[in-house]
């Protein structure tokens, strides 16, 4: 009887199981036309954050069918000074400019301008550890949200066709 609870168990199991579909199974059908497909170039203010979530995102080349340019510019503004000139608060704005590139005959097919905007308050006037982490941090929030953001906002392959645009 105990052998026969156990069998009764493990068919049950499988036959429960049987529909499972995996989520990454067909990854072609994912909703990044460049994924593994393009060549990536950064210009402008450089992190290291950048980098790491654009490998993430983008992928690696393995077919050369685009290339996609990275600009980040980088303004700073001073919201609270303290009165010996110390920075108490500072206004973070990015401004990241993505131009993607058909690798073949070198027409722009795509471009988009994302801003992302953060505040920092240094918790001393010198050098903090916890401070800089926490910087750090942020820049690698604005770097993925963007990417993130610009990779939701491709269009389909069949879209992304040369335009006059330079």
């Amino acid at each position: 009887m105990f052998y026969k609870n156990i069998l009764f168990c493990f068919f049950f199991f499988l036959i429960s199981c049987s529909e499972i579909e995996f989520t990454y199974k067909d990854f072609k059908n994912s909703k990044n036309p460049i994924y593994n497909k393009t060549t990536v170039y950064f210009t402008g203010v450089d992190f290291p954050a950048l980098s790491r979530n654009s490998s993430r995102h983008i992928g690696s080349d393995n077919k050369n069918e685009y290339k996609l340019f990275i600009n980040v510019e980088e303004e700073k503004t001073k919201r609270a000074v303290q009165n010996n000139q110390a920075v108490s608060k500072q206004d973070y704005k990015l401004v990241f400019t993505y131009s993607l590139v058909k690798f073949s005959n070198d027409c722009l097919v795509y471009k988009k301008t994302i801003i992302s905007r953060f505040s920092y308050a240094p918790k001393s006037s010198g050098y903090n550890f916890g401070s800089d982490k926490s910087l750090d941090k942020k820049y690698e929030l604005a770097a993925q949200n963007n990417i993130v953001e610009f990779v939701n906002s491709i269009p389909n392959k069949e879209s992304l066709a040369c335009s006059n645009e330079s």
